[in-house]
């Protein structure tokens, strides 16, 4: 009963929405970092086919801190995949390492191709490496003891499009070689083509950074917990990047954010004629939180995400409501509950 007063308060009794970002949250004096991009991937493409002993080696010695886990990992598993499809037949002891020309001029699968084109796609990265040393000087604004991850750009055969390692990031780069890259037909969704590009990768390396320094910590899994996190996670990450268009941040097109705007109290209203903001239930938060071609409880016309997408939009409020409130103040908080009274959210 408790939830369905809150449900009715919320729907009836909040007043109007902001939907524009604050613009006193970074200091606008900030000093771009400069963040270490490693082209591990270049490495891997110069590996020679009757030297492959010796470079492997080497790689070894120049690469201690990446190397064993793309071997053990990339490399091993990907062995394991040819090997399972009839394709090769893997090493079964620590030479499978040696084997890397199976990986890197794989035919059977047509690897071999974004493999390469990748060298010629990512011959200039001061792009991401600008948009990243703006991204993270602003967070050592609010910050100034975090650690900036090393960047490892490496070859991953899609296994890995972004991952940490230890205290660093690894970016697959054969994830990010354009949308209309026409490998892509062949292995993913048209949906998942957006955000393929080179320059989703800054955006991508801050919020998957974002999640870890602030981990969910909420005491509670319902769906509004969820959608809470995920609203504080983009609202950063758009105060990291205001030169960026709130869609990129988002991951849609411009079109399907348009979408949300027009329809966004009709998603509003219809989550809570479904009372779904408490539900705890994993089918329900998949629904709205999920990557997919739509959200399937509002509309095939609809982009994916539309919880966190809503979430955001809570969080803007509350920030915008609450003038006091800093960046990190914001992210500690954990009260998603507070967080929506607060923020006085009616779309």
């Amino acid at each position: 009963m408790r939830n369905k007063i809150y449900i009715l308060l919320f729907a009836f009794a909040l007043i109007g929405c902001s939907k524009q970002q604050r613009t006193d949250l970074i200091a606008k004096d900030f000093q771009p970092a400069n963040v270490d991009i490693i082209r591990f991937d270049s490495a891997l493409l110069a590996v020679r086919t009757n030297e492959v002993k010796t470079d492997v080696n080497n790689l070894f010695v120049n690469y201690p801190d990446i190397m064993p886990f793309w071997a053990n990992t990339v490399l091993f598993n990907y062995l394991g995949f040819l090997e399972d499809a009839g394709f090769i037949t893997m090493a079964k002891d620590s030479t499978f390492i040696y084997q890397i020309p199976a990986f890197l001029h794989d035919r059977h699968t047509g690897l071999e191709q974004p493999n390469y084109d990748s060298k010629n796609i990512f011959s200039d990265i001061t792009p991401i490496k600008t948009s990243l040393n703006n991204a993270y000087g602003r967070w050592l604004t609010f910050e100034p003891d975090h650690n900036i991850p090393r960047i490892y750009f490496i070859l991953s055969a899609f296994f890995y499009p972004l991952v940490s390692v230890n205290k660093d990031m690894a970016v697959g780069v054969e994830a990010y070689l354009g949308s209309d890259y026409a490998f892509y037909d062949k292995v993913v969704y048209n949906y998942q083509k957006q955000t393929m590009r080179p320059e989703c990768i800054p955006v991508n390396i801050i919020l998957q950074d974002l999640k870890q320094t602030y981990p969910n910590q909420s005491k509670t899994d319902r769906l509004l917990d969820d959608m809470i996190y995920q609203g504080k996670i983009m609202y950063t990450t758009a105060a990291l990047f205001p030169e960026l268009p709130k869609y990129e941040i988002m991951g849609y097109t411009k079109e399907k954010w348009q979408w949300c705007e027009q329809y966004e109290a009709d998603i509003w209203k219809k989550m809570l004629d479904q009372q779904v903001l408490f539900s705890i239930d994993p089918a329900v938060q998949s629904t709205y939180l999920s990557d997919g071609p739509f959200t399937s409880e509002i509309s095939q016309d609809s982009p994916a995400r539309l919880g966190s997408w809503i979430g955001w939009r809570i969080v803007e409020n509350y920030m915008n409501n609450n003038t006091q409130i800093a960046l990190k103040d914001m992210l500690c908080n954990n009260d998603a509950q507070a967080i929506l009274e607060q923020s006085k959210y009616r779309p």
